[in-house]
């Protein structure tokens, strides 16, 4: 059975399709899928930073950033990953979620690196 070439084969890694995630993210969710991290939600941000109800609406996300699940140690594996190639990281945090649909039911521990900028291939 013929292989894949490379470039198809990165479009969708450890069950996640690549392409469909925002441009902006799409190369830290590669860098930390490589890596073993198991990433649970991603986003490229705004444009510009800084919340404008009438420009953005329920859009919340100022930064872009990768939320991921796993230990400490996970999270600074990831940290690692991303400081390895470049990436400019703004933040690393661990947060408990609380989310509209059960607001009396805490989701997490989970962990979100946050970038300054979103990634613009060369």
């Amino acid at each position: 059975m013929a292989r894949k070439p490379a470039n198809i084969r990165k479009q969708k890694q450890n069950g996640v399709r690549l392409l469909a995630l925002d441009p902006g993210i799409r190369e830290a969710v590669r860098i930390l899928r490589d890596s073993g991290i198991d990433t649970l939600s991603s986003c490229e941000g705004r444009r510009n930073p800084g919340y404008h109800p009438k420009r953005d609406g329920a859009h919340h996300g100022d930064w872009p950033y990768v939320i991921l699940n796993g230990t400490s140690a996970d999270a600074f594996i990831a940290l690692g990953a991303v400081l390895r190639q470049g990436l400019p990281v703004r933040s690393i945090e661990q947060s408990w979620f609380v989310y509209p649909e059960a607001p009396s039911v805490p989701v997490g521990p989970q962990w979100r690196i946050t970038f300054w900028e979103k990634h613009t291939p060369p």
